[in-house]
Order: C-alpha cells, then structure tokens, then sequence
C-alpha cells in the first residue's frame, strides 16, 4: 500500500480510473523489475504481458486479503 504514496501529487485532482490506472502501472513496473529475468525468458511478448497480468491479479488480491483484515479497503 506505501505504492499509493508513490502516485504524483497531481494525481489527486484526477478520475478515480486514472488513479487506478496509475497504480496498476506502478504495481507491474515494479513486478517487472522483480521478476525480469523470469519475463525475458518468455520470448512471446503476449504471453510475457499475460505472465504480468497474472501476477499483478494475485498481488491485488493479497493486497484486499491484507488490508481486508484491518479494514482499510
């Protein structure tokens, strides 16, 4: 969740779906950087940005078990 303290300032004033959007690029660039030498092993480009989707869908999950438990989200 400190991601969300990443997004721009100027991000405030901004659609609720550009927040989201914001956030899912910060959460996938930082699953690329963790994973890269996994993803370019993957030499179909699709199935690299599927492999990402993946991740990023089971990140967001954990992150709603997570806070679930203190009621944040």
């Amino acid at each position: 969740m400190i991601l969300l303290l990443q997004l721009p300032p100027s991000s405030v004033f901004t659609s609720q779906e550009s927040k989201e959007k914001q956030f899912r690029l910060l959460v996938k660039k930082r699953l690329y950087l963790f994973n890269k030498e996994q993803l370019l092993q993957i030499e179909d480009g699709d199935e690299r940005k599927e492999k990402l989707q993946e991740t990023f869908e089971s990140v967001v999950e954990d992150y709603r078990r997570l806070t679930g438990k203190f009621s944040i989200l």
